[in-house]
């Protein structure tokens, strides 16, 4: 069995993306013969190159406004984060993100603030505070907005953004 994606130079000079299924439908090693399909792509693959453009956007539009985006499976502990909250927070590009290992860098008099916002989120009240993150380089202020964004079987899953405000604030 084959199953690829290959470009095809067409005779005007385009390029034509196929994805290409082939199955051997022989009873004999010796004499294969195939069955397939060949199914143009070429729109899937402009889509997806859009995509990768937009999200490079994106993410020098973060890095530029120094605000990351996350969203959070509460029940879960799961927590998808972009590439500037990695750097916000300092955190291994791509390591694991769980609420303790947050709770670990909120600074301990902004604890309890930290945990109102997470119950305010949870329970659907939207959030929007400033807290105090200690990192290896030293104190930084961090303002989060956050909202409830779906329920996936009764789990409250937030989506928001928090900006490194650390500049304006000592201003």
């Amino acid at each position: 069995n084959l199953d690829f994606e290959h470009r095809l130079l067409m005779p005007d000079g385009s390029v034509k993306h196929v994805h290409v299924v082939l199955q051997n439908v022989s009873q004999l090693p010796e004499k294969p013969e195939f069955v397939g399909a060949v199914t143009d792509i070429s729109e899937r693959k402009r889509g997806d190159a859009e995509m990768r453009r937009a999200h490079g956007h994106l993410t020098e539009a973060q890095r530029l406004s120094q605000t990351g985006s996350f969203i959070v499976d509460v029940v879960n502990d799961d927590i998808d984060w972009s590439d500037e909250m990695y750097r916000i927070f300092e955190f291994e590009p791509g390591s694991k993100v769980t609420i303790e290992k947050l709770r670990g860098v909120i600074h301990a008099d902004d604890q309890p603030w930290y945990e109102d916002a997470l119950r305010r989120g949870v329970a659907g009240i939207d959030v929007d505070s400033v807290f105090r993150i200690v990192t290896t380089r030293g104190l930084k202020y961090c303002r989060t907005v956050a909202h409830r964004y779906e329920h996936i079987s009764d789990r409250p899953v937030l989506v928001g953004a928090a900006q490194d405000v650390t500049a304006s604030k000592l201003a």
